[in-house]
């Protein structure tokens, strides 16, 4: 059964699941009582404590602090984890700046298809996750029979000579962006299906509410503004706390966090997802985890009213940031085959052959892994790109917690 007709079974049959499924909301959203068993992806922490209630805390600088105070050693530095201090308790003094994002977007449309290597002239969302360039024809067995794409929000993921500007970065400029998303949602979409819509309408309602914190940072933000070392913390799951959805996209409306974006239900400062960053010429940059065994995020992909949980390894999150606003965003990482075939197989009816779902989804693989292995591209081997473009405005995170959606305000 060739690719296509692979792809096309499966979609019929994810859109006739979803018909009767009741609308989840995106990123993450459990009961806190689910998440309990969750690893701790950060490492001990401390509540933040501002004795003027600016959002500045005081620390006093510690041992043993990662030097991330040049380009090459920020690119290398792991993210934090059990064995890793964390830069914020390790002296970083400054204040502290919170973001809602309100528009996540997938590249292409469901009008002028997904876009191809070998065509599309723009840049998509999303990283170099590989640190290799794949032609459009892609040849070689570890290029998993899928081309790169160039980058506009963030050129240091292209290869080669890229001039600012020109169409894919000038005819030097060999891109390198892993993303798969918009292939996925093109197929899902092609049978009746839209990801981008359902993402849209839970961002609209106020459902999906994912916050941003940056902790840490050395002067107001401008696009003039140099920190190496910075604390970010993703809250996947926030709840509005007004009334009016409309109201959405407008800067410094207050939020809470949910429980199920923490390890331990009540401090804001053990969010799940919690990252060291850096922020060059007003760009905010998380450094890449180097984590191979634990996630860095949880991303739940709509497929119709159908989700599919996915884990992310290999994350980043960058966008420029001012006072009100956070810009030109790029969220990006890679799901393992396996992982993406253990959570949409469990979610489909009776009926539908795992064999067929799982050589659809193995369709979509683009990054060998392990690296080096010859088998890295097939099942149960291989990982898939995603990425997503996004904007936000800047929230106000309410101290305490809560669980689940607010009676009586938008989301609920």
């Amino acid at each position: 059964m060739g690719t296509a007709l692979l792809r096309a079974t499966c979609a019929a049959a994810l859109v006739a699941a979803c018909a009767s499924e009741p609308t989840r909301v995106v990123f993450g959203d459990a009961a806190a009582d689910a998440d309990a068993t969750i690893e701790d992806l950060g490492a001990p922490d401390r509540p933040d404590a501002s004795a003027d209630g600016s959002g500045a805390t005081d620390r006093s600088d510690g041992p043993g602090t990662p030097d991330v105070s040049s380009p090459d050693a920020a690119a290398d530095a792991p993210r934090v984890g059990p064995d890793v201090p964390d830069l914020e308790d390790g002296g970083i003094v400054g204040p502290t700046f919170d973001f809602v994002l309100t528009d996540l977007t997938i590249d292409g449309n469901k009008a002028g298809g997904s876009p191809a290597p070998t065509t599309v002239t723009r840049g998509l969302a999303g990283f170099n996750l590989d640190g290799r360039f794949t032609g459009p024809t892609s040849t070689a067995p570890e290029e998993c029979q899928h081309g790169d794409f160039f980058s506009e929000l963030d050129p240091d993921q292209n290869m080669g000579t890229c001039a600012a500007g020109a169409a894919r970065g000038g005819a030097g400029c060999r891109g390198g962006v892993d993303n798969q998303l918009p292939e996925i949602a093109e197929t899902v979409d092609g049978f009746g299906g839209d990801v981008r819509g359902a993402i849209a309408e839970l961002t609209r309602t106020g459902q999906t509410s994912v916050l941003v914190r940056v902790s840490g940072v050395d002067g107001p933000l401008s696009p003039t503004l140099d920190d190496p070392r910075v604390t970010v913390r993703i809250y996947t799951v926030g709840r509005p706390l007004f009334a009016d959805c409309a109201r959405i996209g407008t800067p410094g409306l207050e939020y809470a966090v949910d429980d199920a974006s923490l390890t331990r239900p009540g401090d804001l400062a053990a969010a799940r997802f919690r990252f060291n960053g850096r922020i060059v010429a007003g760009r905010l940059q998380t450094l890449p985890t180097g984590s191979n065994t634990s996630p860095d995020f949880a991303l739940d992909l709509p497929l119709g009213t159908l989700v599919a949980p996915l884990s992310l390894f290999r994350t980043q999150l960058r966008c420029d940031l001012t006072a009100d606003r956070a810009l030109r965003g790029n969220l990006g990482g890679s799901t393992p085959l396996r992982e993406a075939v253990n959570a949409i197989i469990p979610a489909l009816p009776g009926g539908i052959s795992p064999s067929v779902v799982n050589a659809v989804i193995q369709s979509f693989v683009d990054l060998q892994d392990p690296p080096g292995d010859p088998a890295g591209c097939r099942a149960p081997n291989g990982s898939i790109g995603l990425g997503l473009g996004f904007t936000g405005v800047r929230a106000v995170i309410a101290p305490p917690s809560v669980r689940g959606p607010q009676p009586g305000r938008c989301g609920s």
